[in-house]
């Protein structure tokens, strides 16, 4: 049995009409979400060098995603300069997104345009 972020990653790259840059951010964040695809906390670093780009375009990948519904984003009001963000995925409208022929669940079928298995 694999592990949970798996099937979240699996997800997440079977997403249609999201930039290749925000899918990359959101595998990294899925990988290190809990089985909830809660509780992750990349720093903005790590989301930039896993979506191969800068700082500053992360941050905007972020405000797209969490627009789009995909997903949360916390601060903690504590004070201070550093500030852990806290995201979360939202798999509801994740697997809601992925295309009616790809199955997403724990006992997984793809079928690629191959037709292999």
């Amino acid at each position: 049995m694999e592990p949970r972020y798996v099937e979240h990653m699996k997800a997440v790259l079977m997403l249609k009409g999201i930039a290749p840059r925000a899918k990359l951010v959101l595998l990294k964040i899925a990988e290190r979400a809990d089985h909830n695809g809660g509780n992750a906390w990349p720093s903005y670093a790590t989301l930039a060098t896993a979506g191969c780009c800068s700082r500053r375009h992360v941050i905007r990948i972020i405000d797209n995603l969490v627009e789009a519904g995909y997903l949360t984003c916390r601060t903690p009001s504590r004070g201070g300069r550093s500030k852990t963000n806290t995201f979360a995925i939202s798999l509801d409208k994740v697997r809601k997104t992925v295309t009616s022929d790809v199955t997403v669940s724990r006992k997984e079928t793809v079928t690629f345009a191959t037709g292999k298995r």
